[in-house]
């Protein structure tokens, strides 16, 4: 997102510690003056966490993990306390932000990585790597890394010894880890884990009036309060509190679309809306719009397959050219601006919807606009398999020979939102179930349109409680969110 309209629309977002922390804060506070407590009673802000007092708490470590599911606004977070900082004199830090997979792709270290993309841009960057690397030892810089959980499995080890690393090279240095709580892990020990809040009413408001006004830079809550009549009915005011599905609705919301209950149906309106061209002032409808979402299916089935978040334009490319999707390029090319010319479709596709893009720099690997909108078209992909011939075979057959954990955590929200097309979720809930145990406790976590019984049915089939620990502090929600 462009630092100018991150800083028109951003809500500050709060964060609650999580069930180990708070444990190790109530051991802490054992027999003294209660400190924590204020801490365990409240939320707080990332800015907050960051500036805990590590002597005043002997609990804190300096080392965070961010838990937040979907949507939740982790990266938004990450990214808001970077562009603050470095605008500010006097900052307590200097903030460093990087994508955990990107980092691990590249095999770059840290700060040469930083050093290697100012240079890129133009700045004197003689000597910055021995300067940051001593600010890092006095404990003046602050890491900000994103995206553990979406580092390959081939990396995972190499990521989690990296963070270690890290944290013992510069001991004094705020390290600040985001993931999904999915198949999550503890990259070490001292590592204390807090979670991302819904947003509350007032938060919702604020958000959607600077949505609303975002073009003229003035909150527009006159827009904001129409929209919150919409969303206080009470099957979307669980969806409302994400901040990214608050901003999709707000998309609809502006062209007069009541946003769906449904999560996937959400997806679905939205990327029709993108595909239109009317998510802002001047932009292009795309053509052949039913080809191109074939061919966005296919391409985010194959990154969640390959495990890739981000690849280089000329990956993309060369993935147009697979053999699954020959009959689609086929089709895009009778668009005489698009024959032979793949670039060019890619270019007018990041352009005319943002789907598909560079979206950290010209530069920069392309990635979908979201993950969840490479889940949701993965999604698709597989409601259209198991609409096929054999479907729900191909289906079954899928999940069962998903058993790596991280196959799994990146299969579970894409099972989840599939849930959200068939016309009996709760057969296919109950089938992977019998598949794929834990994908399918894992897809039971986000799943909609469930009902009570077949949770409490499913819940049931396992002995093992740490494959239904994320299900069960879920299944008020998911109880509500079932209809």
């Amino acid at each position: 997102m462009e630092l100018g309209l991150l800083e028109r629309v951003y809500v500050q977002l709060q964060v609650s510690a999580g069930a180990g922390t708070r444990r190790l804060a109530q051991a802490g506070a054992a027999g003294e003056a209660a400190p924590g407590e204020w801490l365990l009673a409240s939320s707080l802000t990332l800015p907050d966490l960051v500036a805990l007092d590590r002597q005043a708490y002997p609990w804190v470590t300096g080392r965070w993990v961010l838990l937040g599911d979907p949507g939740a606004g982790k990266t938004t977070l990450l990214r808001h306390l970077a562009a603050t900082l470095a605008r500010q004199g006097g900052r307590p830090f200097l903030p460093l932000f990087e994508s955990l997979p990107r980092l691990l792709r590249e095999g770059t270290f840290l700060l040469d990585r930083v050093v290697e993309r100012l240079t890129r841009a133009g700045h004197p960057a003689q000597g910055l790597a021995g300067a940051l690397n001593q600010a890092g030892r006095d404990g003046r810089l602050l890491l900000l890394l994103d995206g553990l959980d979406e580092v390959p499995r081939e990396t995972r080890e190499k990521a989690e010894q990296l963070l270690r690393d890290l944290a013992t090279d510069w001991p004094a240095t705020p390290i600040v880890v985001t993931s999904r709580p999915i198949g999550y892990r503890s990259p070490a020990s001292d590592f204390r884990e807090v979670e991302v809040l819904p947003l509350e009413r007032a938060s919702r408001r604020e958000l959607l009036a600077r949505l609303f006004g975002r073009a003229g830079g003035t909150p527009d809550f006159v827009r904001a309060d129409s929209a919150m009549e919409a969303l206080d009915a009470a099957e979307l005011q669980e969806v409302a509190g994400n901040p990214l599905y608050l901003t999709l609705m707000a998309l609809l919301f502006e062209q007069e679309i009541a946003p769906d209950r449904n999560r996937t149906r959400l997806y679905d309106q939205v990327f029709e809306l993108l595909l239109d061209g009317k998510h802002r002032p001047g932009a292009e409808p795309m053509d052949r719009k039913p080809v191109v979402r074939a061919v966005l299916r296919q391409l985010a089935c194959g990154m969640t397959e390959d495990n890739r978040d981000a690849e280089p334009v000329e990956a993309i490319e060369d993935r147009l050219y697979r053999k699954e999707l020959d009959g689609p390029r086929r089709e895009l090319e009778r668009v005489g601006r698009w024959r032979d010319r793949p670039r060019q479709f890619l270019d007018d596709l990041t352009e005319r919807t943002g789907i598909l893009g560079p979206h950290d720099g010209v530069a920069a690997d392309w990635r979908f606009w979201h993950r969840t909108f490479r889940e949701a078209l993965a999604a698709e992909h597989l409601r259209e398999e198991y609409q096929g011939k054999g479907g729900k075979a191909k289906i079954h057959a899928r999940a069962r020979a998903l058993t790596v954990e991280e196959d799994l955590s990146r299969w579970a929200e894409p099972f989840a939102l599939l849930a959200g097309w068939v016309d009996d979720p709760d057969d296919l809930i109950r089938a992977l179930v019998q598949e794929n145990r834990p994908l399918a406790l894992r897809a039971l976590a986000t799943a909609q349109r469930l009902r009570d019984d077949t949770l409490r049915e499913v819940l049931t089939l396992s002995e093992k409680w740490e494959e239904r620990a994320e299900v069960y502090q879920r299944l008020p929600e998911i109880g509500r969110a079932h209809v």
